[in-house]
């Protein structure tokens, strides 16, 4: 996984971030590796490759935490400020609680793909007109259609009780293309502005102008395919047949 972050005064200076989930390897000694050992290994790697609940939760966080770190007024984050992943964990919503408290900051989540929303909030962004915009929930309403019972109690509960009537979600449409926004209520004003200035100008990519670019500069720099190649291309000097074992079906054709 990888994250990154540019300013207005820098826009070329990409500041880039690798994250990296993998198996906790800490208590395992070399000199004594137990079969127990390796059977923990791989069942937490193959968790790790089941489910991206985990690892996105925890990337999630190191946005997060990125976006909060930062010494600027201004910060737009890509995805909405609070996802559910993150918000079901202690230290998720302890960051969450420092970045909402913070009287000086202003924080905006661009929603760049309204495909996986809610199907009110998709049929609203088919609704508008270019240069629209639409509140359409807030983060307690969200988190209620969107919860189970089992999950939406306790400190998430609270935490939504205590914020959630202060965040505000909806979908504005500033060219040939809807995205949805999430942001304090205080902010709105001045959420406005930043999603309108500077935007983007390609059709159907008129996301703020820094958030396309930090995009654009991730894609180019860190391509997986190629890291993928070249960990094969190592690997394959130790002539190990069972390496093919490892190696997608398609990438021999």
């Amino acid at each position: 996984m990888r994250g990154g972050g540019l300013t207005s005064k820098d826009p070329m200076n990409l500041e880039a971030k690798l994250i990296k989930v993998m198996a906790n390897l800490d208590e395992v000694s070399e000199d004594d590796v137990t079969l127990e050992d390796i059977a923990r290994i791989v069942a937490e790697s193959d968790q790790l490759t089941r489910t991206s609940s985990w690892p996105n939760a925890f990337r999630t966080y190191q946005e997060r935490d990125f976006s909060f770190r930062s010494k600027y007024k201004y910060v737009i984050i890509d995805g909405p400020i609070v996802t559910e992943d993150l918000l079901t964990r202690h230290a998720g919503r302890e960051l969450y609680r420092k970045m909402l408290t913070t009287k000086d900051r202003c924080f905006v989540g661009v929603i760049k793909d309204t495909h996986q929303s809610a199907a009110a909030l998709r049929y609203h962004a088919r609704a508008l007109k270019t240069g629209e915009l639409f509140v359409w929930n807030n983060l307690k309403g969200v988190l209620q259609r969107n919860m189970g019972e089992s999950e939406y109690q306790g400190d998430v509960k609270d935490f939504a009780d205590s914020y959630g009537e202060d965040i505000i979600r909806g979908v504005y449409k500033p060219g040939v293309k809807p995205f949805g926004f999430e942001c304090l209520r205080r902010d709105l004003p001045d959420v406005i502005a930043l999603l309108w200035i500077d935007r983007n100008e390609q059709p159907g990519h008129e996301i703020p102008f820094l958030l396309e670019q930090v995009d654009s500069q991730l894609r180019g720099r860190y391509r997986p395919a190629e890291t993928s190649r070249a960990i094969e291309v190592s690997l394959a000097g130790y002539s190990n047949d069972q390496l093919f074992d490892e190696i997608d079906e398609r990438d021999m054709r």
